[in-house]
């Protein structure tokens, strides 16, 4: 019967409720009632009915004692005055009816008469006289008018309480709808925020603050709530829309809730297609990650988080290296509700980093291992020896002449060339099968080295030296320039059973470099103790000169340049001598070279310029006011990219000096340099006046063209022409060419290393302007020179030493 209501409208249950609550209260009232009227109906009747019949039996003793029918008829007559009684009879201790007593008013017909066992009432009561009994009394009653009677008032009740019931339900009808009224517009309200979504309706609020008061209070209250908590939730999905960061959440059993647009616009999956799913981005055919998917929320469920970087897979089949935020969702209880992935594409950093990587490891020009990862890789190859049992070798290489090429052809050219040399050298490799190819690295500038590891043969190392200084000496076409150079190569092998250290291999490697080009390059050098040997004693050397220009070790000599025709002496080349205080008087030709090699020949050459300048201002007062002294100038002073040679004109000016009395000496190497610096320091000793001398003239490949350019003032004739000139004709016509072109150009002609009379005279023949030479003079000190020039006799070039 109840599920019938599940129908019906709240104020249809509460009415039928409240009526049937009614109803039945009504019902069992009724029931009570008739069974306690029942109940004691019936027990008042037939007691008053026993104490009649009492009355009577005790009446009726006395008669039946005398046998007096008429007195006991009397006797029962005087229960007439209950008319319920029917009929009473006395009856004697034989049985036998002694009296009858039958009441004369009509009982009314009833329908319970036809239920006598319910309107019967028989009562039976001894008639004793003096303690014995003479008989008994039977009274029969009907009771079916107090039944009636009964029934009567049960049915006014029941009109009565009817009435009651149902004006009862006329008033909870009309009572409810008042009551309910805020339900219904709570409910009506809910039905529209359902459908259109929009919690900023409300409720109409009652004037009675009753329950229904304060639910319709409560529940716009929570309208309120609703609708802020929309509001930040609207505010969070926009902020999450413009996070540039992929966001991924996941419910508790990690399938997908909610992407957001950058997380699409990364890996191209929409939420449509995720949504309810548990997808992963890993990369499809690779290597099985060391966690799964699982585990690694199982991790941040553990531990609060779980962080890394992890390659993922985009629809188009990308892959993108992320960082990876992973971070759980508890409710207030802390239960594990859900899980937030933060997901950051880090390819740029990644590149970044690779950028940065391969610019701290590798070289940008040849793309080889630079000089740092040269060195990591060389300590992994020496590693290596004590397992596998095998020899390792390091080549160290250094290309010949490379600065004079990148000077003359440009560093355009140059890095051409460095790029085509790294080529060569790994299709060297590649033709000894290739196992060498990452152990070749550029450690900077024209230094290349090459590991050669695991060596079965240890001849192998002369075979790949061989065939890289063959590949180097092809020529090399760099646009429209074709370029030639040669390689010197320092090898040093190890072996299992003496292994040194990096530094010490590398080291050993380049003196071994250092000993091919001292040999005369485009050759390769094994290294041996004796190199080590040199090598310290180049450094001693190096540290000597230091300490040589600090103590005064150093000094000049003078060697007299002559007036061919005219014989005066107003030149003289100023050269330089060192006197060591163990090793005795050390030769130029032992120390400029490693000057020039430490760096040294700059602060050499400042040295000598002073020096030979405050002569030739003491000499242009006592021997010529024109005197005039030659100084060397190594290729490297001009190189220097400091004042280097700048700060002569300012001792000049102090000492009073023109720039013409001092004759700058260059080789002819320094006009191949198209270097702006060079050039510069050139025009402006032209500028101060001074005049340039061209040394070792013939020796060279100059163009012509660079003695016009730089107004050179004087050619020297090499000495190895000077020396031929009585056993080969052809280097006399050499010198013949060499001094005509040069008056051609307006320049003179200075002749070194004369050293006999007949030299002198087929260059005085061929018309050369000046002479030098130990015919005419050694190198001389200062005094030794100033007695030269008082004893010489004028008409004779031969003087005494």
């Amino acid at each position: 019967m109840l599920t019938g209501l599940e129908s019906l409208s709240v104020r249809n249950k509460l009415i039928f409720t409240s009526m049937l609550v009614t109803g039945l209260a009504i019902l069992v009232g009724m029931v009570i009632s008739i069974v306690e009227d029942v109940r004691n109906t019936s027990h008042s009747t037939k007691e008053h009915l026993v104490a009649l019949t009492d009355m009577a039996a005790a009446n009726s003793a006395s008669a039946l004692a005398f046998n007096d029918a008429k007195a006991a008829k009397e006797t029962l007559s005087v229960l007439s005055t209950n008319r319920i009684i029917t009929r009473a009879d006395v009856i004697d201790e034989n049985q036998n009816i002694f009296a009858t007593f039958e009441s004369e008013v009509n009982q009314q017909a009833s329908w319970m008469s036809e239920y006598p066992f319910l309107t019967r009432l028989t009562i039976e009561r001894p008639v004793t006289l003096k303690g014995s009994q003479l008989g008994t009394l039977l009274v029969v009653a009907d009771m079916a008018s107090v039944w009636d009677t009964l029934i009567t008032q049960w049915l006014v009740k029941f009109s009565v309480l009817s009435t009651i019931f149902l004006m009862s339900y006329l008033v909870l009808r009309n009572t409810s709808s008042y009551v309910l009224g805020p339900i219904k517009r709570l409910a009506k309200a809910i039905r529209e925020i359902s459908d259109s979504g929009d919690y900023s309706l409300r409720v109409e609020e009652t004037a009675s603050k009753d329950e229904l008061g304060v639910l319709t209070e409560e529940f716009n209250l929570m309208l309120t709530q609703i609708e802020d908590r929309d509001s930040q939730l609207q505010q969070s999905n926009e902020v999450l829309a413009q996070v540039q960061e992929p966001i991924v959440l996941r419910d508790a059993n990690l399938n997908c809730e909610y992407v957001n647009p950058a997380f699409t616009s990364t890996f191209g999956y929409t939420l449509a297609e995720l949504k309810g799913n548990k997808f992963s981005l890993d990369v499809k055919n690779q290597a099985k990650p060391e966690f799964s998917q699982a585990d690694v929320y199982e991790i941040a469920k553990n531990k609060g988080v779980h962080r890394g970087e992890v390659n993922r897979q985009t629809k188009d089949g990308r892959v993108l290296p992320v960082k990876r935020h992973i971070s759980p969702i508890r409710d207030k209880l802390g239960e594990v509700k859900g899980y937030v992935t933060v997901l950051t594409d880090i390819s740029e950093q990644k590149d970044a980093e690779e950028l940065i990587w391969r610019q701290a490891n590798f070289d940008t020009l040849t793309g080889l291992p630079n000089r740092l990862m040269f060195t990591h890789r060389l300590k992994q190859e020496l590693s290596k020896i004590s397992r596998s049992k095998l020899p390792l070798a390091l080549m160290f290489l250094d290309l010949d002449r490379f600065k004079e090429i990148n000077d003359t052809l440009g560093h355009d050219v140059g890095d051409a060339l460095l790029k085509e040399v790294a080529k060569r050298i790994l299709r060297c490799l590649r033709g000894s099968g290739g196992s060498y190819m990452e152990n070749v690295a550029r450690l900077g500038g024209d230094e290349f080295t090459i590991v050669l590891s695991e060596l079965k043969n240890i001849s192998g190392t002369e075979v790949v030296a061989k065939r890289v200084l063959e590949q180097l000496a092809q020529p090399f076409q760099l646009g429209k320039e074709v370029v030639h150079i040669s390689a010197s190569i320092g090898v040093v092998e190890t072996f299992p059973d003496q292994i040194i250290d990096t530094d010490t291999l590398i080291k050993h490697a380049d003196i071994a470099m250092y000993d091919a080009k001292q040999k005369g390059r485009n050759r390769f050098s094994r290294f041996d103790k004796s190199m080590l040997i040199e090598t310290q004693k180049r450094r001693r050397l190096i540290n000597d000169i230091h300490k040589g220009l600090e103590n005064g070790e150093f000094y000049l000599v003078y060697q007299p340049i002559i007036d061919i025709h005219t014989n005066e002496l107003f030149k003289a080349e100023a050269l330089i001598r060192w006197q060591h205080p163990t090793e005795g008087a050390i030769s130029p030709v032992d120390f400029i070279s490693v000057a020039e090699d430490a760096g040294l020949i700059v602060e050499l050459g400042d040295w000598v310029f002073h020096e030979a300048a405050k002569q030739v201002a003491k000499w242009r007062q006592t021997i010529n006011k024109d005197f005039q002294i030659s100084i060397n100038k190594s290729p490297i002073q001009l190189h220097n990219t400091d004042k280097g040679g700048l700060n002569w004109f300012d001792c000049l000016k102090d000492l009073g000096l023109p720039g013409e009395s001092v004759i700058v000496e260059i080789t002819e190497g320094v006009f191949l340099n198209k270097n702006a610096v060079v050039t510069d320091k050139l025009l402006k000793f032209r500028e101060a006046g001074m005049q340039i001398s061209l040394d070792d003239f013939g020796t060279g490949y100059s163009s012509l063209s660079y003695l016009l350019k730089f107004d050179i003032d004087y050619i020297k004739i090499d000495r190895s022409f000077v020396n031929n000139l009585t056993i080969n004709r052809q280097d006399l016509v050499l010198c013949e060419a060499m001094i005509v072109m040069a008056h051609k150009l307006g320049i003179k002609v200075v002749a070194e290393g004369i050293e006999t009379q007949v030299q002198l005279g087929m260059l005085s023949e061929a018309g050369c302007d000046y002479a030098q030479g130990y015919l005419l003079a050694k190198p001389l000190s200062p005094n030794e020179f100033e007695r030269f020039h008082k004893n010489r006799d004028t008409g004779s070039y031969m003087q005494s030493a």
